[in-house]
């Protein structure tokens, strides 16, 4: 049995129609785990209403005054079964572990600020969050590229982000493999577009234990009804999991 999970930037979800834009295109991907960025959903009573909407089991970190806010909705109720999940306090991240099929897994949906000096900040504290002795899926909006020439077109693809080093050194450290790339190698996808500047700033890293197991990643164009609602495209990462 297959793993879906999108991760998706959608720019708000505050109304009930773009809610439900937004269940029924996550619906179509039959995706079992959506990660997203950019809620601005900052209560309780909200969350629950989005739960409804969208028939799954929500985690979030709400909005503060330095974030809009992020999400892990579970469609799949079978992997809530002895699941745990965090949160921090600032409305950029929320981590779920999940069993699915015997194995462990930790996924970590973020919203990177955008802001040089916060971003660095932001990426030291995330590596405690992936010590863990469990496959590791990290997922989310980084707001910074690693290889400028592969991943953004534009006037800013000559520019250097100044604290993407931060975030390389965690990638490096605990060895995660960019499941775009392994794919589809240095081919340019954006999942963020804004006048005439694209860049792939939404993207999913995988632990080598799972390296094998991911069927594909890549960004696409949602439904019709969707198509729109965010300068973010939706990324889907499919994994099926191999003997062992």
């Amino acid at each position: 049995m297959a793993l879906k999970i999108v991760t998706w930037n959608v720019r708000g979800l505050s109304t009930p129609h773009k809610q439900e834009t937004v269940a029924r295109a996550a619906r179509k991907m039959q995706c079992d785990i959506l990660c997203l960025q950019e809620t601005n959903i900052d209560s309780l009573r909200k969350a629950r209403e989005l739960e409804k909407r969208f028939s799954a089991r929500g985690f979030f970190s709400f909005p503060t005054h330095q974030s809009c806010g992020t999400a892990i909705i579970v469609f799949n109720w079978a992997l809530l079964n002895g699941s745990h999940f965090s949160f921090d306090s600032d409305g950029r991240m929320v981590s779920f572990d999940f069993e699915f099929e015997t194995e462990q897994f930790r996924i970590l949906s973020i919203y990177a600020p955008t802001k040089s000096q916060a971003m660095a900040g932001f990426y030291r504290q995330l590596s405690p969050l992936l010590l863990e002795r469990k496959h590791l899926i990290l997922v989310g909006d980084f707001n910074c590229v690693l290889n400028n020439l592969a991943d953004r077109t534009g006037p800013a693809r000559e520019r250097k982000d100044p604290y993407s080093s931060e975030l390389r050194k965690i990638v490096d450290q605990f060895n995660l493999i960019d499941a775009y790339v392994m794919h589809h190698g240095e081919s340019f996808q954006s999942t963020w577009a804004r006048n005439d500047t694209q860049a792939r700033l939404d993207r999913v890293y995988v632990s080598p234990s799972i390296k094998s197991s991911v069927l594909d990643c890549q960004a696409f164009d949602p439904s019709p009804s969707a198509l729109g609602i965010s300068d973010h495209r939706p990324v889907l990462v499919s994994f099926q999991l191999r003997s062992r």
